[in-house]
Formats: structure tokens, sequence, C-alpha cells
């Protein structure tokens, strides 16, 4: 019997027979989702509580509370809950169809093995491209930050083809200071190469900014390529740009972006002769040969970029669902990390924590208005570094730099702070897109809210 056939609700649910407890805890469950909490199959809570009358056998409800007594749950994360998991009929219905097409769907794959369409429909791409660019439209309709734009030859087939929607636009606002412009993906049966810009977010994760698809590989194209970035990206400009050292590249990046840093990822930290480099730019190059039109390949673009997305949200809810535990004795240190830091970012420096049990500070000058502290490894010569800090201790800078490249303290920094008994990690040596709130002005403008996953 279905609980609306009974009309249940507080009033009909507070004389209930025996029979009918199943449909109790469903309306329960009803409850518990719409107000953003999680629920257990028990018959004593501290804002319910339910008896049987031995003498009746009817179920009552003794008590009930109609306030939290704890803090309530983003709406964005209420899916996530145990009590609320559920995989919709669609959903069950269409991971069945990928796994009897051998699509490994837990992986997502599928981005990067379905980009390549059939050389016919290269020859005859009119009616493609007309799909493709109604699709687009429809994209720009539901989303008014989505940005596109195409070139397109004489006989009606792209030659560019770029785009992306308001979300990788927000996402690239907070983590787009270092962008890696990667056009390694082999040129497909539709005579198209796929770009993909992508970054870091705030939990150390993949985040994909935008996506292209060229017909060749020539500067103009890459020049091209950066211009549409530009305008997709409210003219913000990286801090740096990682490629895989292609000549062209450079040559385009400091065209377009003439003070930016541009990295040679390869040559730059000397690993031409390291085994997994070549392995990952061999299975870059190995794609499957996969005959779809540019048109599913944009709705597999998306179904990838949800999965993304949803990986990001899985992230942001182990951050607000409980704190890690406390391991190292700094723990004044470590529960500022906790506070601050996204759960990975925050293993990241508890390492660092860690390795600053065995950090000595073994000088200390004052040669002006700030100290000058020398740092080493116990046991070790020769390998110092230098921390210069304020008085106050609110601004530090060390040799090591591992500040300025990665955004996270050193193990140096964390002994001079040791040293004058600081307790608190200064805000200027916590980078803000490594904090929980990184996303929160961008979570809040677009309502994101992922009912299943």
């Amino acid at each position: 019997m279905a609980i609306m056939e009974i009309g249940l609700n507080l009033k009909t649910i507070w004389t209930v027979s025996e029979e009918y407890v199943d449909l109790a805890f469903d309306f329960y469950q009803a409850y518990a989702n719409h107000h953003d909490f999680s629920r257990r199959r028990s018959w004593t809570e501290k804002c319910t509580k339910v008896h049987m009358d031995n003498e009746s056998g009817y179920w009552y409800i003794a008590y009930f509370l109609n306030e939290h007594n704890h803090s309530a749950l983003d709406l964005r994360f209420a899916s996530m809950l145990p009590s609320h998991w559920k995989i919709s009929e669609e959903d069950i219905e269409q991971m069945n169809e990928m796994r009897k097409r051998a699509f490994p769907y837990h992986e997502c794959r599928v981005f990067w093995d379905m980009y390549n369409v059939n050389t016919k429909q290269r020859r005859n791409g009119s009616l493609d491209v007309d799909s493709c660019l109604r699709y687009l439209r429809e994209c720009k309709a539901n989303d008014l930050a989505f940005y596109y734009k195409e070139v397109v030859d004489w006989n009606s087939v792209f030659q560019h083809l770029f785009w992306c929607d308001g979300t990788s636009e927000n996402d690239y606002q907070i983590f787009g200071d270092v962008v890696v412009f990667d056009a390694t993906y082999k040129k497909n049966v539709y005579l198209s190469h796929l770009v993909v810009f992508s970054g870091v977010n705030h939990h150390n994760q993949t985040v994909v900014f935008t996506a292209a698809l060229v017909a060749d590989e020539k500067e103009e194209t890459y020049v091209w390529l950066l211009q549409q970035l530009q305008v997709a990206m409210r003219a913000k400009v990286p801090v740096s740009i990682i490629t895989d050292g292609d000549r062209k590249m450079k040559s385009a990046i400091e065209q377009v972006f003439p003070e930016r840093k541009w990295f040679e990822m390869v040559e730059q930290f000397g690993v031409c002769d390291k085994r997994w480099i070549h392995n990952m730019y061999e299975r870059r190059h190995s794609c499957a040969t996969a005959h779809i039109s540019y048109t599913d390949f944009l709705c597999y673009y998306h179904r990838f970029l949800m999965f993304v997305r949803a990986k990001e949200v899985e992230a942001d809810f182990e951050c607000v669902k409980g704190d890690p535990m406390m391991t190292t004795n700094l723990k004044y240190l470590e529960r500022c990390a906790v506070e601050n830091y996204t759960q990975s970012i925050f293993y990241l420096f508890v390492s660092i924590l860690d390795r600053a049990y065995v950090m000595r500070v073994i000088d200390s000058k004052v040669p002006g208005s700030y100290f000058i502290h020398t740092v080493s490894r116990y046991g070790t010569s020769k390998k110092d570094w230098h921390v210069v800090a304020s008085y106050e201790m609110t601004e530090l800078r060390c040799t090591f730099m591992r500040m300025e490249c990665f955004g996270i303290s050193c193990e140096y920094i964390i002994a001079v702070l040791v040293l004058n008994n600081v307790h608190e990690i200064s805000k200027s040596l916590i980078l803000p897109r490594w904090t929980k709130v990184a996303k929160m002005g961008a979570v809040e403008l677009t309502g994101i809210i992922w009912d299943s996953l």
C-alpha cells in the first residue's frame, strides 16, 4: 500500500497499527530528506520517540520535536547521506547498457576513448555540424554563461570548435592560476585533435576548464585557442601555463600571454628518460576509434564533466561530515590546518608537520625589522635553509620556496613557528585555493545539487 493511499502525515501517523510500521518509517525518511538530515531505523531518536501500546498493539508517537538539535547539512550533500542513497531506474538502465557495450563507466574513460568520428561523416559533415550547433545553442539557452566558438570551412565542415560551460568558467576564476595546455591526444579519424585546458581544484583533483577540437596543430591554431580561452574566461590570465614542451605552443603563449611563465613539463623537471613519461604519452596516443558524431561526443564530454564534478562534491562532503583524526604532536597547528584545509591538502600538510619534528633552528639574526632563521635537518650538514619572518610571525618566507611553488608551508617554516610558540598558521601561509571555502561563492552562485551519483 502506498503512503499516499492512507494519507500518511503527522496526524495520521500519530496512531498507526503495526502493519504500517514500514510506512511510518518511509514517512520519517521522506521527512528527513526534506529537512536535509539522515535517519536510522530505530524507535528512539533524540527528536522522536515511538512506542507500542501493549493492549491495542498500536504504535504511537510519544514525543516529537520539530526542530533541529544539530546543524543542517548543505542541501547539495543530502543525497550522499547513506539513508538517502538511491539510484534512479534511468541511471541503472544506462549503467547496464554501458556494461553491455564494455564501457568502463566506473572510470568514465568514455571521454578519452570516444571522440573519434567516422570518416564518412567527415565527407558528409554538414548535417553533423548543424546538429552540433543546435546542441550548443540549447546548452547556451540553459546556461547563459556557456560559451562556444566554431570555425567552419567552405564545405560546412568544422575546422575548429571551442566550448566551455558556466561551471568551468567559475572553476577557472578560482583555480586558473596554473593551467595545463594539453594537445597530446591522438588525431582521430575525423581529422581533428582534442585539446584540453585543465587545472587542479582545492582537493588537488583534476578540474577541466575547457576543451576544443581542432583540425591541425599549427601555431596560429594555438593562438586562436588561447584567444578563445581569454574571451571565455573574462580575460583572466593564468600565472603559469604547463605544456609538454611543444615549441609552437610556446610561441603561441608568448604572443597571447607575453608576461606569463611557460613550463616545458618534460624538460623542466628532467624526466625525459623516465619510463612512466613515455608510457603516459603512448597511452594518450592510443585512444580507441569510436564512430560517433560531434554531437554525441559533446554529450559524452558533458557526462565526463558530471563525473569529475561529482568526485569534487564527494570530496566536499568528506570535508563537512567530520574532521580527520589528529596524529601529530603539534596539535594547535594541526587543528588550524583541519579547520582551514580540505582533507586532501590537510593530509599533505600532516606529512610536513611530521617532517618538522627533525628540523632544528641553528641560527637566528635580526638585521632589521625582521628575523632571519637558519634551519637544518637534524643530523645533516650543508643543507641549510633560511626563513625570513616578521616580528609578529604573520609574514614568513623560506628559501626552500614550497609556499611559492605549491602554496603550502614547508617544514622549515613550521620549525620557526614551533620555536616561537605560535599556535595558529598565519593567513599569509594559507592559500585560499586550498581551503574548504574556496568555492563557497561559486557554489552559492550556481546552486549545484547532486541528487544522485
